[in-house]
């Protein structure tokens, strides 16, 4: 039989973030590539699949590479859906790029300037290091104590071994000598001093900007708002579960009242717009329609009423039948017609 009620539920899901992920890529400076697809997304986020390309752990600047460090986040939703962040470029990488680098250079420069020894050099040497020497001559006639500087300069350069007087050839003796060697370590301090300043800019940054340190603590800021996301999101459990309790209490309301309909559906029915009412079991039913009742046996009609008659293709009288004025009676065991007038009711 056809089902004749039915019983609607009208359930809402609040969307609310379940977790959230970052993912990282070295890829060229100049072009940016593209976020993983949502379905890269919901495949991470049943069975913890990175996206092909892509790294949940951030690597460190090895000093080398000329490539840029780009990052992607993924949020998942209690609903089942996922969303894909903008890729960007990580600052803090950029910034300790350029840190390495220009350290790189202030060591280049400090490197490129020669050494300046004031005692007897030890390897490594360079040809173009100079060696001051120094030596206090004592004057018999005046008994006064002199001071005299010898310029040497490196023509030989030796990585290792010990010193040798061979590789190393006067250069000066005259105090013009000494300023001379005065002036270049002035100037090798200035080089040097320059490239820690750099550095230092780098890491602190220039006043326009935070620098490595500016970086650092907006990662920082980055990562206190995702605690606050994952501290909403448990906040949210709660409601999740008053829902889910709710739900579970909805759904077996649903299957109470389709029991009872199955139930009722045993007696009751509707076939093409008539309602058919019986008994388990019974042969006998009745039919209701607009424009007619039927009783039936084993589904054949049997007795019907209209709007204008009552019909039935066979009956008994026990007693007697009143036809109008007219009564069909028993008597002593046969029926007679007699004439009596209704009485009015």
């Amino acid at each position: 039989m056809a089902v004749i009620a039915r019983q609607e539920i009208t359930v809402s899901l609040e969307r609310d973030i379940n977790a959230v992920w970052r993912f990282y890529k070295i890829a060229s400076s100049t072009s940016t590539p593209s976020a993983p697809t949502e379905a890269q997304g919901k495949t991470f986020v049943s069975s913890g699949t990175v996206p092909s390309g892509w790294s949940k752990v951030e690597p460190t600047y090895d000093g080398t590479s000329t490539n840029s460090l780009y990052t992607v986040d993924l949020t998942a939703f209690t609903d089942g859906e996922v969303s894909w962040s903008d890729v960007s470029k990580s600052s803090s990488y950029e910034a300790a790029k350029q840190a390495y680098n220009k350290a790189e250079t202030a060591q280049s420069a400090a490197n490129s300037k020669r050494r300046v020894f004031t005692s007897e050099p030890a390897p490594p040497y360079d040809s173009g290091d100079l060696w001051v020497l120094t030596s206090d001559a004592t004057d018999d006639d005046e008994e006064e104590t002199n001071t005299t500087s010898q310029i040497f300069l490196c023509v030989t350069t030796k990585a290792s071994g010990s010193f040798d007087q061979d590789d190393w050839t006067l250069a000066s003796t005259d105090d013009a000598g000494v300023l001379e060697v005065s002036s270049r370590l002035n100037d090798a301090i200035d080089q040097l001093s320059s490239g820690l300043n750099d550095l230092d800019t780098a890491v602190n940054g220039d006043g326009t900007d935070g620098g490595l340190a500016g970086d650092i603590a907006e990662a920082k800021a980055d990562i206190g708002t995702l605690a606050g996301n994952v501290e909403r999101m448990q906040e949210s459990t709660g409601f999740i579960d008053e829902y889910r309790a709710a739900l579970l209490n909805a759904i077996k309301e649903a299957r109470q009242n389709a029991e009872r309909l199955e139930e009722l559906g045993q007696y009751i029915g509707i076939v093409d717009a008539i309602l058919l009412m019986t008994a388990t079991g019974s042969p006998f039913s009745v039919a209701l329609s607009e424009s007619f009742l039927e009783f039936r046996h084993e589904g054949e009609r049997k007795a019907w009423m209209d709007a204008n008659s009552f019909h039935f293709s066979e009956g008994v009288v026990d007693r007697q039948l009143r036809i109008g004025n007219f009564l069909l009676k028993d008597y002593n065991g046969r029926f007679d017609v007699v004439y009596s007038e209704a009485e009015e009711s």
